[in-house]
């Protein structure tokens, strides 16, 4: 379990206990206790305590959300890395056209290297694949990845 979502889960509770003293206040003042003035005012506190912390929970939920996003975009840039690498395979053979529909944006063959544009994974984006092919034509080598790219950040790996 993540400390963003143990965060969560303690404020959680939190805001069910700020809850509770809310409806203690409304007996208080409905009882003739505490006067409207009073209840007014530590109401209004206690409503600006929960705001606060549903506010923090939305910011733990994209702080999840961001390192999912970042794990799912990693994963299939390994995955198309290690297709494309695959030994396996026949250096005659042709990748499937559901893999390059399913990853590929756009593939640019400049001086011997393929550059793979993918699909933004999530959001705008984009993510670069570079793979050296020079002399596959002679069937000297397999090929070779250069480099990925994540375009957003700037991050290789």
């Amino acid at each position: 379990k993540s400390v963003e979502k143990d965060k969560i889960e303690s404020n959680i509770k939190e805001i069910d206990k700020l809850k509770g003293k809310i409806a203690v206040l409304v007996d208080l003042c409905a009882e003739g206790d505490i006067s409207r003035e009073i209840f007014r005012d530590k109401k209004q506190k206690i409503e600006d305590q929960i705001l606060r912390l549903e506010q923090l929970n939305i910011e733990h939920r994209q702080k999840i959300l961001d390192a999912e996003k970042d794990s799912i975009v990693e994963d299939r840039m390994k995955g198309l890395a290690e297709f494309i690498q695959m030994k396996a395979f026949d250096a005659k053979r042709k990748i499937p056209s559901t893999i390059i529909d399913q990853y590929v944006e756009q593939i640019i063959f400049d001086k011997g290297v393929f550059t793979w544009i993918l699909n933004p994974a999530l959001g705008n984006q984009y993510q670069r694949l570079s793979i050296d092919a020079s002399g596959m034509k002679k069937n000297q080598t397999s090929p070779k990845l250069l480099c990925c790219a994540d375009t957003s950040t700037g991050s290789y790996c």
